[in-house]
């Protein structure tokens, strides 16, 4: 069985070469917040709050990390080397400042960026 891709799913091309998946839920104008869900996930957690983001006027932009849900691998990341990834993610869609939500496993990524950024 396989997962229908969501509708708003973008394929970031990074510059080693991987892709990552993105989704995006909410407001399409809304304040963007990056969403990174927990261990094991998937973008696919930010779907239970879309109604509640589209509601408030956020705009959830919910990467897949390396090597999970339709993300490329990279056996050697680490947290900096997820935060260079953020910053591409960023560039792709045009955004400077944006807000963090990091559930559970998701946690330590959203301070990583947050410390870097």
């Amino acid at each position: 069985m396989s997962i229908a891709r969501a509708e708003r799913l973008h394929d970031v091309p990074l510059p080693d070469g991987r892709k990552l998946a993105v989704a995006e839920y909410g407001a399409e104008e809304g304040y963007p917040l990056l969403f990174f869900h927990g261990t094991p996930g998937s973008h696919l957690l930010a779907r239970l709050v879309e109604k509640e983001a589209a509601q408030y006027g956020f705009r959830l932009l919910a990467p897949d990390r390396p090597g999970l849900g339709y993300s490329d691998p990279h056996p050697e990341r680490t947290l900096a080397s997820f935060v260079e990834d953020m910053k591409v993610v960023l560039d792709h869609f045009g955004l400077g400042r944006v807000g963090l939500v990091g559930i559970s496993g998701g946690g330590p990524y959203g301070l990583a960026c947050a410390h870097a950024m």
